[in-house]
């Protein structure tokens, strides 16, 4: 019988070929390369307004401290006059959805870029002034019952399109709870023969605004804060009107067009 013998020659070669190959390696490492800058548009147009106005920014690469860069404006922003961009109208498809082949009316805004001295200074992006872009839209407007899209080139000979639908005019309307009735009470907590308290769930209902996909909801509650001069809460001494604010959240549409 012929016994199998185990030598060391395979993990031997192992190793050695494992360590050949790490003296080959180069730990040298570009983080900054390759680069490609990409835009980030921001912008709200309004159905109402006669101008409407865009931010036009970039991202960006360098070495040292990302946070200092982030404090100088060329870092974000494209240089005055490099970016051509314009407002197009569009006629929507017959479902109201956005398919990428519509059709312009021939009307169409071009964008200038302007400096305006209205930002925070205590973010982490450059400030007070910041660079945006902006046109005069008339007395006549935009429509809600259209699409827009923004067309712009790049100093580097790329192009941006991005098209929205509008809100429209007739906006949603709050349900639950009544709006404008002072006199109404939700009933926060009712409180037990025992002492203790129960909260019940109170329902926000609201009727939605055609086009419009986000909703940040809040609740002012008005109240009054009474003043007692004995413990046993008898003797009323002062009040005060008060205002509590509550965040009731945000709520996504995924069908914003409610078709």
């Amino acid at each position: 019988m012929i016994r199998p013998i185990q030598t060391g020659w395979g993990v031997l070669a192992t190793v050695v070929l494992s360590a050949t190959l790490w003296n080959a390696c180069s730990t040298e490492v570009d983080l900054t390369a390759p680069y490609d800058s990409i835009p980030v548009v921001y912008g709200l147009l309004e159905l109402e307004s006669d101008t409407q106005w865009v931010k036009i920014n970039r991202t960006w690469l360098g070495e040292g401290n990302q946070l200092e860069a982030a404090q100088i404006a060329d870092s974000s922003e494209y240089p005055a006059g490099s970016v051509a961009a314009r407002i197009v109208e569009l006629i929507p498809s017959g479902t109201g959805e956005i398919v990428g082949n519509e059709l312009a009316t021939g009307r169409e805004w071009a964008l200038r870029d302007t400096v305006l001295e209205n930002k925070s200074t205590e973010g982490v992006f450059f400030g007070p002034s910041q660079r945006v872009y902006f046109t005069p839209t008339g007395n006549e407007g935009l429509r809600d019952d259209m699409l827009y899209r923004l067309e712009a080139t790049l100093p580097d000979g790329s192009n941006l399109l991005a098209t929205t639908s509008m809100v429209e005019s007739s906006v949603g309307s709050i349900n639950r709870p009544p709006p404008n009735l002072s006199s109404y009470q939700m009933g926060f907590a009712s409180v037990n023969p025992d002492g203790t308290a129960t909260y019940p769930d109170f329902p926000f209902q609201w009727s939605t605004s055609p086009g419009a996909s986000r909703y940040d909801g809040s609740l002012a509650v008005h109240f009054e804060e009474r003043y007692f001069a004995d413990d046993a809460l008898t003797l009323l001494d002062s009040t005060r009107e008060r205002t509590l604010y509550l965040a009731l959240g945000t709520r996504k549409i995924s069908n914003p067009a409610n078709l």
